[in-house]
């Protein structure tokens, strides 16, 4: 798994494995300059673990009680977002999928062949496992849940963390 986080003030690299994929993950400020950036090569559960340090070093994280129970939210979507990008990627295609955090939000593009096009809604999408044994093992790491929990998390969960609401394409 090749994952570029892109920066002006940082930029690493970690080679741990030769992989034909790649994740560039941004952070920016402004449309023009990138603020943060980190290139990594790693097998799939490092990437997770990469990945999810960047985007809580970049973003937020807001009080929130669930059941009376302290809840990072922010750690919520982003493990969705994350387990998302890493299990429904398309590894036999060469265009990276890519996190991307500006100011006011997280945006992902992750290269697949759609089966319909349009919004994803939490109560017309269909589930379609692109990569099953994928997502069965991170599954079983507790890396993802049961698969389309996803898409309802992001719809239950992003109105609590933002004023826009989750908003998936």
């Amino acid at each position: 798994m090749d994952i570029s986080l892109l920066s002006r003030s940082i930029s690493a690299c970690d080679r741990a494995s030769n992989s034909p994929s790649r994740i560039p993950v941004q952070y920016r400020t402004s449309k023009q300059i990138y603020d943060d950036r980190l290139q990594v090569t790693t097998n799939l559960i490092e990437a997770y673990d990469l990945l999810m340090e960047f985007v809580a070093k970049h973003t937020s994280d807001k009080f929130c009680l669930i059941n009376n129970i302290s809840t990072s939210i922010r750690g919520i979507i982003s493990r969705e977002v994350i387990g998302n990008i890493l299990v429904h990627r398309d590894y036999s295609s060469a265009y990276p999928a890519k996190v991307i955090i500006e100011k006011d939000w997280l945006r992902t593009e992750n290269w697949c062949i759609p089966r319909r096009h349009g919004n994803i809604m939490s109560d017309e999408f269909t589930l379609y496992p692109k990569n099953p044994l994928i997502q069965q093992f991170f599954a079983n790491i507790g890396r993802t849940d049961t698969i389309g929990s996803g898409v309802r998390n992001l719809y239950k969960y992003t109105p609590m963390y933002s004023d826009g609401g989750a908003r998936a394409n």
